[in-house]
């Protein structure tokens, strides 16, 4: 939703944002008026007949913000005055707005952008391929693979012990990136913590490509970050 004149924007903070709601799969019916800022009284009294933007509290971009950074805008009147708010059908929730609990690792953060929008897949795979991480195993100690809800087989990672905790601790071993794709059957896909606000399904290839960016970069062969 985008009115042509130039209007100004704020930040908000968790207590702005409680009358939204959020998933995985997107907002579901209209994002009802969150209680007007402080500081949205004061911009609208400084921009008359004007609209007011609200943006999405992990917005840290310089310059005017995305309008899917942007949770919705109020219309100042013309006495400065706040006078309605409009949603932003194109808005994307981020993490915080979610409320999301904080990520366990850089694995999970990557995938907690990835799947809000906020960052690229592609930051997935760069962290995934520094790190070391739980998978699960057969039952005969060789990789596991498990059906999806859409009958897609894939192998089920953990980036973090937390994650595999919450699972009950399944049979398991911890690897690096390159050991698993050389142990991966051939078909299956990757899936990153089943079970997170924010779960991934990743290709293989795309992960042997962040393995070999990192080897032309000259970074360590073997991932520094541990797994815990």
């Amino acid at each position: 939703m985008t009115d042509p004149r130039p209007h100004p924007t704020e930040k908000t903070g968790k207590t702005e944002r409680t009358a939204m709601t959020a998933s995985d799969q997107g907002r579901t019916g209209p994002v009802p008026a969150p209680p007007v800022p402080e500081r949205i009284l004061a911009a609208a009294k400084a921009a008359p007949g004007q609209w007011i933007g609200l943006v999405d509290p992990y917005w840290r971009g310089e310059g005017e913000p995305p309008d899917w950074a942007v949770i919705g805008r109020w219309r100042a009147g013309e006495d400065g005055s706040v006078e309605e708010f409009a949603e932003n059908g194109e808005y994307r929730p981020s993490p915080l707005a979610r409320e999301w609990p904080a990520p366990t690792d850089p694995v999970d953060a990557a995938v907690q952008l990835a799947a809000t929008g906020y960052g690229p897949a592609e930051d997935v795979y760069r962290a995934l391929a520094a790190a070391r991480f739980a998978v699960l195993l057969d039952g005969s100690g060789g990789v596991g693979g498990f059906g999806l809800p859409d009958g897609a087989p894939a192998v089920v990672v953990y980036s973090a012990r937390s994650w595999l905790e919450a699972a009950g601790n399944p049979d398991h071993a911890v690897i690096g990136p390159g050991t698993l794709l050389e142990r991966l059957p051939p078909g299956l896909g990757i899936v990153v913590n089943p079970g997170a606000p924010a779960a991934m399904r990743l290709d293989p290839g795309a992960l042997w490509s962040a393995l070999d960016a990192r080897d032309r970069a000259g970074e360590p062969a073997h991932p520094p970050r541990p797994f815990d």
